[in-house]
């Protein structure tokens, strides 16, 4: 079965689907319309419908290029049949025409790869002003299990944490648990806990801009149990994810108007 993809415009819940030909051909780029007043933090979401392997090869097929056509340093993370791309210094130019690239070649976790090369223009926002963190990228990562600037999430593998970072960790053992720390990476301090080889927790601490708890009850709306962790000195918003897993935001002190600074996801069971 020929891969088919759909980019998720998720600033404003837009999807575009395209359906890959098997006669299609492999030298001619084909284009998306022209999206324009994109946020400078934009995240796109690409799905296929087979997961993909989380290898350097398709991440390099995956790019952003500005006007004059160089390519950008951008943040590629692959996991099951996403792939999110995002710009890794924090946010894109005001005003600027980018185009999203996806190569010919990607592949598969079974071999199959796209015959297609496809490409999306899209021109930012004339002002400063950037979206929330909290926004249809962080849903949709966190349906995955991860949460939004991390590179893995619950359910990998030790292996597959190390590799898709590609970066310095300190590993610390703590009871049953081991805790891979990467300090710094993108602007942000993160970690993975892990049981055994897998990860069952990660953690996220933010620092690029104010977020507050109004942010987070506007995505994940009004289900959330508040102040009800005993973390002396935080006040916390929990929420159930499904039977086997939560996220948890931290404020920075105990009042509830205090900003977020770190957010939690980890597998366990959570009853309302």
């Amino acid at each position: 079965m020929r891969p088919f993809l759909r980019i998720f415009m998720l600033a404003s819940i837009f999807a575009l689907i395209l359906i890959v030909p098997a006669q299609a051909s492999t030298d001619i780029e084909k284009k998306w319309g022209q999206k324009t007043n994109v946020a400078m933090d934009k995240s796109w979401t690409i799905i296929y419908n087979t997961p993909l392997q989380s290898t350097t090869e398709n991440k390099q097929s995956i790019y952003v290029t500005d006007q004059s056509g160089s390519t950008i340093p951008t943040k590629v993370v692959i996991h099951g049949k996403k792939i999110m791309v995002s710009p890794s210094k924090g946010k894109y130019t005001p005003g600027t025409t980018y185009t999203l690239h996806i190569n010919e070649g990607v592949s598969s976790t079974t071999g199959v790869r796209s015959p297609d090369s496809f490409a999306l223009p899209f021109t930012t926002k004339a002002s400063e002003e950037a979206s929330s963190y909290f926004d249809e990228s962080f849903l949709s990562q966190l349906e995955d299990g991860v949460l939004k600037g991390m590179e893995a999430g619950i359910g990998a593998s030790k292996e597959e944490v190390i590799d898709a970072e590609n970066g310095t960790f300190t590993s610390r053992k703590s009871n049953d648990t081991t805790v891979l720390a990467f300090e710094e990476k993108y602007e942000e301090d993160y970690s993975y806990t892990l049981t055994g080889d897998i990860v069952t927790g990660a953690s996220l601490s933010i620092t690029e801009k104010p977020l507050h708890i109004e942010d987070l009850i506007r995505v994940m709306g009004n289900d959330g149990l508040e102040n009800q962790l005993d973390i002396p000195g935080h006040y916390t918003l929990a929420y159930p994810l499904n039977s086997e897993r939560r996220l948890v935001a931290f404020l920075e002190t105990t009042e509830r108007s205090s900003p977020v600074t770190h957010l939690f996801i980890m597998k366990e069971a959570f009853e309302k």
